[in-house]
């Protein structure tokens, strides 16, 4: 992704290849910069979340040097599975003087099975890019 400095984004994060897995809720933890939140960043569900009748619950953190700003999320809600697609959205916006490719990680994510067994899932990392 790419952003041009001041101008608003939203971090997309997506569940793709399940390996067949019919997944009814998951719990992940991303972190973004603190210097990309934009003033009130709130995470909100993706459309396939939506479609699958679920919501998205957040708990935000600083790291110790305040560098960071992680969220542990959870979606859930009703027996429907997830589809592959965007699960969930976080609005983005640079700070002034902030340029170049800045890390946002997904960490720990695990996925509930429709038979109610726990798996853990991949994760990916990807990068924001800001310009001038």
């Amino acid at each position: 992704m790419s952003l041009t400095q001041g101008t608003p984004g939203a971090v997309e994060v997506s569940l793709t290849n399940q390996d067949g897995r019919d997944l009814v809720a998951l719990q992940w933890d991303i972190e973004i910069p603190s210097r990309l939140l934009a003033p009130g960043a709130q995470v909100q569900p993706g459309p396939a979340a939506t479609d699958a009748g679920k919501n998205v619950y957040c708990v935000g953190r600083w790291d110790k040097a305040m560098v960071t700003y992680g969220y542990r999320c959870i979606i859930a809600g009703g027996n429907q599975p997830l589809h592959d697609g965007v699960i969930a959205t976080i609005s983005v916006l640079s700070a002034p003087g902030i340029k170049g490719s800045k890390p946002v990680r997904i960490q720990r994510a695990r996925g509930v099975q429709t038979n109610l067994s726990a798996v853990s899932l991949k994760t990916n990392s990807s990068s924001i890019t800001i310009r001038d």
